[in-house]
């Protein structure tokens, strides 16, 4: 089978996001509880560490679906769908409430290309997935890696921020 639309090929990939991405989310846990007083007095922080926790989920939670033995492609693809659709709202919410919190030092844009690398690439996959035998969608499993990467970026980001740029 075609590694586009074989998760088999692609165990070793989401054993080590899933390993990165544990570890990642528990920095940024802990970032938050050195930091709670700090970010919870402010809306914009605490929608920050949403967002984070939320992408670092995603990716989480992504990495294990992939890794389901012997799954149909089309569930999977389904459940990549949801996920990805999951995520957007989720993403879409914070943004929208930070946009009305906007500090003149926030480079905004950074937060909403980050968290579209994250989403968009996950709705392609799934679609991809769903319509793989008839290969209307092309790209398959290699959607994840962009969400992969734009996850992984944004929780070091945001882990920055958490952990010491709120300290400025």
């Amino acid at each position: 089978m075609d590694p586009e639309f074989n998760p088999e090929q692609w165990a070793n990939f989401f054993v080590a996001e899933t390993g990165a991405t544990a570890a990642l989310a528990g920095l940024v846990i802990v970032a938050i509880s050195i930091n709670l007083k700090a970010i919870v007095s402010g809306r914009l922080l605490s929608g920050r560490a949403a967002e984070t926790v939320a992408m670092l989920g995603c990716i989480l939670i992504l990495s294990t679906l992939v890794l389901v033995p012997k799954q149909s492609l089309t569930i999977l693809g389904g459940e990549i769908l949801i996920l990805g659709m999951a995520t957007a709202s989720l993403n879409a919410r914070i943004l929208i409430r930070a946009r009305h919190l906007h500090h003149d030092q926030e480079a905004r844009w950074v937060r909403v290309v980050l968290a579209l690398g994250v989403t968009l690439p996950l709705l392609l996959c799934g679609a991809s997935l769903l319509a793989q035998p008839h290969r209307m969608v092309p790209g398959g499993l290699y959607w994840l890696v962009p969400t992969v990467v734009f996850g992984l970026v944004g929780g070091l980001l945001s882990s920055w921020v958490l952990l010491v740029e709120i300290l400025r």
